[in-house]
């Protein structure tokens, strides 16, 4: 949530940062519906992690921190790089994809895409949790790419995302040429709402039934606790 009311008035006035280049990507930072404003973007968050390929879901969000390692036979996946807390303080447009091939092809934002990104810059208070490789610091300002599905309104989705104010991020390196980049966790899921320290996920509540991801972490202390946690191991398929 935003930290004072004129703040958030100002971002869903549309308060942003100026449309981005061709081929800008930032990070990406998840059945019931979502009311209000996060019905801009959750559900169509949901509904493009949902549409993309998903080996196997976790157990819960604490599942996805960054220092639970998941092994399916030799391949060893772990679905976040680093955890932060802190405001959304502006979005740009990203790119727009029409996935009509494999490879994907870029097209105009106001094209026929089948999906579109929407960068967010996310302004970090703190660092909850980080692979060692990682170097953020409180005070840093990270662009996120939020990802949504192409029937959505792009622009009201990245104003209402702007609108959040206060958020916590698992985020993970994208893949292939996109390592450079951050993106949400699990497709889209992984993003909070941070209201006074309390927590919701308003990503994964739009995903419902749809994913088996349980929610263990109702606020910010909680996932400080589960962050602090030694690493482990889980085998694909166990809880």
């Amino acid at each position: 949530m935003r930290r004072d009311e004129h703040r958030r008035e100002g971002a869903a006035n549309g308060t942003r940062i100026a449309p981005a280049v061709a081929g800008l990507v930032g990070v990406v930072l998840v059945a019931g519906a979502c009311a209000g404003p996060e019905g801009a973007f959750a559900e169509p968050m949901a509904e493009h992690a949902l549409f993309g390929d998903v080996a196997f879901s976790p157990a819960s969000v604490t599942a996805t921190l960054p220092r639970v390692t998941h092994v399916d036979g030799s391949s060893a996946t772990a679905f976040s790089d680093l955890v932060v807390a802190g405001e959304i303080t502006g979005w740009q447009r990203g790119r727009a994809t029409d996935w009509s091939t494999d490879a994907g092809r870029e097209v105009a934002w106001s094209g026929d895409a089948d999906s579109r990104e929407v960068v967010l810059a996310l302004e970090v208070d703190e660092v909850v949790a980080a692979v060692d490789s990682v170097d953020v610091a409180p005070g840093d300002t990270i662009e996120v790419v939020a990802t949504l599905g192409g029937e959505a309104d792009a622009d009201a989705a990245g104003d209402a995302l702007a609108g959040l104010g206060d958020v916590v991020g698992l985020v993970a390196h994208g893949p292939g040429e996109h390592r450079d980049e951050w993106w949400v966790g699990l497709g889209g899921i992984l993003l909070g709402d941070l209201d006074d320290g309390d927590l919701t996920w308003p990503v994964l509540e739009a995903a419902g039934g749809d994913l088996d991801l349980r929610d263990d972490v109702a606020d910010l202390d909680a996932l400080r606790r589960a962050a602090a946690a030694a690493p482990r191991t889980v085998a694909v398929g166990d809880s």
